[in-house]
């Protein structure tokens, strides 16, 4: 732990972006592009088959800051960055360093199973307490 009580790195959270967790986050954003759900507009593009929504792999860090946190904390300002996409059936990870253990700074990242980092950036942690309201 850090000296202020930071973990040093945050849990890190998995997932394979599959059709259906694709079609199923479609359904919960109501982002229905076809790049993301449909086959053949998608054999029809630079990617060549569909790609997750790129807040799918955001959704992901706040995954692993539930998973370090649990209920005590929640993702405050952050810098994102997208880089790369993820298509089909790839597996996620995410991951993040605690980089001010004064404000609870996290540096992390979003890689592809091929460690091609798909989306990094930079988040405050905000606990409850310290202004937070998770």
């Amino acid at each position: 732990m850090a000296a202020a009580g930071w973990p040093e790195r945050l849990t890190e959270a998995h997932m394979v972006a599959d059709a259906r967790s694709i079609a199923l986050y479609a359904e919960i954003t109501r982002d229905f592009n076809p790049l993301h759900l449909d086959a053949d507009f998608a054999a029809k593009t630079p990617f060549g088959k569909p790609i997750a929504h790129g807040t799918m792999s955001l959704a992901l860090v706040w995954e692993a800051v539930r998973a370090t946190f649990g209920d005590a904390a929640m993702p405050g300002e952050a810098e994102i960055r997208f880089s790369a996409p993820v298509p089909v059936d790839a597996r996620i990870t995410a991951r993040g360093r605690c980089i001010d253990d004064e404000a609870g700074r996290y540096a992390f990242e979003v890689v592809r199973e091929d460690d091609v980092v798909a989306l990094s950036g930079t988040m405050t942690v905000m606990r409850k307490g310290d202004g937070a309201t998770a």
